[in-house]
């Protein structure tokens, strides 16, 4: 039976292999570090949306061409 919780297969690095910051620029996360390290400020950045009607293409043109990651979707748009 398919589970789609289970875990993910786990498998060794090679010998002197990294993983981390300095390899992927990543910002290390800290509990001390400000929100806006790992979420979006809505006063500075402007949503984007769609509504539940736009085709999966066209919602995904629309985040190309607005240059983002995520599209709110919301019943109406004003």
């Amino acid at each position: 039976m398919y589970d789609p919780y289970a875990g993910l297969p786990a498998a060794s690095m090679k010998p002197k292999s990294t993983f981390g910051p300095a390899t992927r620029g990543i910002t290390l996360v800290r509990l001390d570090s400000p929100a806006t390290t790992v979420m979006t400020d809505f006063a500075f950045v402007t949503p984007i949306t769609t509504t539940p009607q736009t085709p999966i293409d066209a919602a995904l043109n629309k985040m190309k061409t607005a240059v983002v990651r995520r599209l709110f979707v919301v019943n109406h748009i004003e």
